[in-house]
């Protein structure tokens, strides 16, 4: 956010979210505030030095648990798979643990990356799969949008701290009070 905007404000519109964040919600809807604060619908640079990359988009690093550790030949790379959920969110997918001392550099024959063949899956199941996955977080996002009032249940933006009751009216804040005019 402070790379990609210039004004202050702009920058820090998401902030306050991130400093209270208390539990995974909280960083959910932080993450949901920036991703619509900084409109990312397709592939972003950020000052020329950071790529932001949507969900499905090629080299998507992602995690494994979204297709029960199956891959396809089109992913590029998991992470978030942590020892810790081990058993849980994913399952060991190669045959052997690996053996560092193993490791030869510009090995073309990856010894200690020999998996197990259920874990290999197609493409075509692989992006429906995660295309199911997406639609439902996108409805969490938009539910948690508008819940933090980012937006209003209408897709825009609250003028003031208020959503319009529809797109033909206009609420106009003039001192204490706002007057309603329709357009």
């Amino acid at each position: 956010m402070e790379l990609h905007f210039s004004d202050e404000k702009q920058k820090m519109q998401c902030y306050e979210m991130w400093k209270n964040s208390q539990d995974y919600d909280d960083l959910f809807a932080y993450q949901a505030c920036t991703k619509h604060a900084l409109n990312i619908s397709s592939t972003l640079f950020v000052n020329g030095t950071i790529r932001l990359l949507r969900k499905l988009t090629p080299g998507w690093v992602r995690d494994g648990w979204l297709t029960e550790t199956q891959w396809s030949p089109k992913d590029f790379m998991f992470h978030g798979w942590k020892k810790s959920k081990l058993g849980e969110e994913w399952e060991w997918p190669f045959a052997y643990h690996f053996h560092i001392s193993e490791c030869i550099y510009r090995d073309p024959y990856f010894s200690n990356f020999k998996y197990i063949p259920k874990f290999v899956s197609t493409n075509f199941r692989i992006k429906n799969l995660l295309t199911q996955k997406v639609k439902e977080i996108e409805v969490v996002y938009n539910t948690t949008l508008i819940s933090r009032r980012i937006i209003c249940r209408n897709g825009l933006k609250p003028i003031n701290g208020i959503c319009l009751q529809n797109r033909r009216q206009k609420n106009i804040l003039r001192g204490p009070r706002i007057q309603n005019a329709i357009l």
